[in-house]
């Protein structure tokens, strides 16, 4: 996804299973619902620190073997995020404040 991209539109990516690998650029500020969900042909995404707003069940279905690096403190998500942003079949290892 190019740098300047602000938004992804819900269901972008939903059951995408091509999808092997995805780079969000540092200007994306918003996630629609169900982006990535049950996309498990992807090992791992990081959500960049503008990502200001989510939407629901974006991880949706992520199994064990997936990792969700989040560049924000567990604090600034709860403090800005949906609440229900991963979805609750989501089983991913998720890494907040990541700094990699």
């Amino acid at each position: 996804i190019p740098e300047g991209v602000v938004k992804i539109n819900g269901y972008a990516f939903q059951e995408c299973p091509q999808l092997e690998s995805v780079i969000l650029p540092e200007t994306l500020e918003e996630i629609g619902s169900y982006v990535f969900a049950s996309t498990t042909t992807i090992k791992s995404i990081i959500l960049p620190e503008s990502l200001m707003t989510t939407s629901t069940y974006n991880f949706r279905y992520w199994t064990a073997d997936q990792t969700i690096y989040v560049r924000k403190t567990m604090a600034e998500v709860a403090d800005s995020w949906n609440a229900n942003w991963m979805g609750a079949e989501c089983d991913a290892n998720i890494v907040y404040g990541y700094q990699g």
